[in-house]
């Protein structure tokens, strides 16, 4: 190979290097974004509990009935000011809760965390999303209130009303300390 042949090789590859598609560098998330996630999903979680825990002395049924109606809408009262709010998981009740996108990526941290042996409590995901938003998102894991509905050894009054409202439900089967899925927010 001549010298000239080299330097045009060289001067190739360079070029070839240069021209490559680099990722852009995501910037986290700011700290008050991140503040302002955890404020909005520690609303969700304390209002869904403390609504389960005052129906479940009147059965499961009610506790099911009550969730059916009161999660999407403290959901949708949560979403205001360009705020959005959902829960997501891998095995939905209602299907438009399955897990997708950044929810998807977060749940398979919180899985990993999990298998791992980690605390999940505690735990969360944030990061920014391409088109600026703010994504955080928090673990819903099973505690024992959420055994009559989701859990193994299910009533049959609790059977038959999953089946007749949610004909589709994936959303038993966990023990206590399971990971349910998570709590999402976003932000703008």
């Amino acid at each position: 190979m001549t010298e000239l042949s080299r330097v045009l090789v060289a001067a190739a590859l360079v070029l070839a290097a240069g021209c490559q598609k680099k990722e852009p560098r995501v910037e986290p998330p700011p700290p008050e974004k991140i503040t302002r996630g955890k404020e909005v999903i520690g609303t969700l979680k304390k209002t869904l509990v403390g609504a389960l825990t005052k129906e479940l002395p009147n059965g499961a049924p009610a506790a099911i009935a009550a969730c059916s109606s009161l999660a999407p809408a403290l959901a949708q009262s949560l979403s205001t000011e360009g705020i959005q709010v959902g829960r997501a998981t891998r095995k939905p009740r209602n299907p438009a809760n399955a897990a997708a996108g950044w929810t998807a990526d977060a749940l398979t941290r919180f899985e990993k965390m999990k298998a791992d042996g980690k605390d999940l409590a505690g735990a969360s995901y944030a990061r920014r999303l391409p088109d600026g938003r703010t994504a955080y998102a928090e673990p819903l894991v099973i505690q024992d209130l959420c055994l009559a509905c989701h859990g193994t050894d299910l009533a049959p009054d609790v059977t038959a009303i999953l089946a007749e409202k949610y004909p589709t439900d994936t959303a038993t089967g966990y023990a206590a300390g399971d990971l349910r899925g998570l709590a999402w927010v976003e932000l703008p």
